[in-house]
């Protein structure tokens, strides 16, 4: 699974946070770790584009990196480093 193609392609169809919380779920099942996915997500970041989509990664890196309520977390442990 290539998460940044899947990720960016996923954004560029406006598709829904849910959907992009499962391909980060997939990503995880597959073995992709904590750190390479919220490393992808700043790096689509990075890109020239529009605030809603930068809105959505934002939210996005919340779950990956553990900052949201315990029940929500993509990994058990907190993302100290980001």
């Amino acid at each position: 699974m290539n998460l940044e193609f899947e990720l960016t392609e996923s954004l560029q169809k406006n598709m829904s946070l849910p959907v992009l919380i499962d391909l980060i779920y997939q990503y995880k099942q597959i073995g992709g770790t904590q750190q390479e996915a919220y490393a992808t997500l700043e790096k689509i970041r990075e890109n020239d584009i529009e605030e809603s989509t930068e809105n959505r990664i934002l939210e996005v890196m919340d779950f990956v990196s553990g900052f949201c309520s315990p029940d929500k977390r993509i990994w058990n442990e907190v993302l100290i480093n980001r």
